[in-house]
């Protein structure tokens, strides 16, 4: 179990340690411009949608925030597993990443657990493209390629799926955060 002390070392955990990146990024870096960039897309549905009242928008953003600041934090205690090895790991053991992380930081699982579901997609959206941008920009090899375009078809493959789950707004703003983080 993760004690708070340990949770401070997030800012020691590097991430992409298997691609050549011009800088490291570490898991708190990482968790801070997620936290941003899920902001900026709550902000975006706010502004651009009316299915959410204030004040169910204030909850799904305190949501959101919390959820955001706490998604990765197991990888202080277990590194940063690239994410086509987690999917290797589940195909051989269902389940088996939300085992180990649980057991790692019993409180991100149970903040995950009453959190929305459309918090934890906002969350998923903000951490795709975070990664696809800082691989965007500090990739400096054939791997790098692989993993930016890797996640990218992920990102589009979720908000395809997003809109035929209901979820239109998320990806609407979401693909716009993309857009501009992109072009930045």
């Amino acid at each position: 179990m993760l004690g708070f002390i340990d949770k401070l070392h997030a800012a020691n955990v590097s991430r992409w340690h298997m691609v050549r990146t011009s800088k490291s990024q570490s898991v708190a870096e990482h968790t801070f411009l997620v936290q941003v960039i899920a902001i900026e897309i709550m902000r975006r549905i706010k502004a651009e949608s009316d299915f959410l009242d204030e004040d169910n928008w204030r909850n799904q953003l305190s949501d959101v925030m919390m959820y955001s600041l706490h998604h990765d934090l197991p990888e202080v205690a277990m590194g940063d597993i690239p994410t086509h090895t987690k999917e290797l790991l589940e195909a051989v053991t269902s389940g088996i990443m939300e085992k180990v992380e649980r057991s790692i930081c019993k409180e991100t699982h149970e903040l995950a657990q009453g959190c929305s579901e459309f918090s934890k997609k906002v969350v998923k959206c903000a951490d795709l493209i975070e990664a696809i941008s800082f691989i965007s920009r500090e990739g400096m090899c054939k791997k790098s390629e692989y993993a930016k375009e890797y996640l990218h078809k992920k990102f589009c493959e979720y908000t395809k799926r997003l809109r035929s789950d209901g979820y239109f707004a998320v990806a609407k703003a979401s693909e716009g955060v993309f857009d501009e983080c992109m072009g930045a």
